[in-house]
């Protein structure tokens, strides 16, 4: 539809290049449908560079094949905008001018996480000072990403991320599951569960912006014209010649 046509989804898969992101360790063997990650030790990884970009084509896919505009914010193993990686302030940068040079209307930044080898669970952020808007975005993706996991609900969180303070849309980074955890990696490493993860996203997303992102903008240029008008009856309307009125 026209409507969504007019809706630009940035999709970001975190990391690329030299920059993997987290990792986690695979049984030999493993089938994972991703590339072929061996340390110099001779044992399986599972890379979250990988895993991100993976779930950021399905869900490309789950959105173009609905009538959504997108774009990504990396198609390959590289950094944003799909150049080498060079420093993580300059990938990070790169990924922020994209979508706000687009004009996208969201965007959504898919990570996946690492801490203990027992941690474990879904995750999503928002900024600390973020939009009504970012905020209703970030609940209802993360809602539906914990549920299609099935992992324990570590909360919508708060952070001062580069991606989620500098972009100009609502934003919000996702992060599935603890690659640091054996059990979360093969979870991960299964290519079902990644297609379920992306359908969440995508499906949560078409809601965001078909019906709840299309309100607040209605709502607050219905705030802004009843001001306008209420400014107007109280002659506080600037004058045609301007501050002062001068001739």
């Amino acid at each position: 539809s026209l409507a969504q046509a007019a809706d630009l989804i940035a999709i970001d898969p975190g990391h690329g290049g030299a920059d993997g992101g987290a990792k986690g360790g695979l049984p030999a063997g493993t089938v994972t449908g991703l590339p072929t990650r061996i340390d110099s030790d001779g044992r399986t990884l599972i890379l979250e560079k990988d895993v991100n970009l993976d779930i950021g084509f399905r869900l490309n896919g789950y959105l173009v094949g609905r009538g959504y505009t997108t774009l990504m914010t990396r198609n390959t193993d590289n950094a944003g905008g799909d150049v080498p990686y060079t420093t993580e302030g300059a990938d990070l940068q790169a990924r922020v001018r994209i979508a706000n040079t687009a004009g996208a209307t969201i965007f959504v930044s898919i990570h996946n996480n690492a801490l203990t080898s027992t941690t474990s669970g879904t995750e999503t952020y928002q900024y600390y000072y973020a939009s009504t808007q970012s905020k209703a975005l970030a609940q209802i993706l993360h809602r539906q990403l914990v549920a299609a996991l099935g992992l324990p609900d570590r909360g919508v969180r708060s952070a001062g991320y580069y991606v989620l303070k500098n972009t100009n849309m609502p934003a919000v980074l996702l992060e599935g599951a603890f690659l640091s955890n054996p059990n979360e990696a093969l979870i991960l490493a299964d290519a079902n569960v990644r297609q379920r993860m992306a359908e969440a996203i995508g499906a949560e997303t078409v809601t965001y912006v078909s019906n709840i992102f299309k309100y607040y903008v209605a709502y607050r240029i219905m705030v802004q014209d009843r001001a306008a008008r209420q400014r107007a009856r109280e002659g506080f309307s600037q004058p045609a010649g301007g501050v002062g009125g001068g001739v």
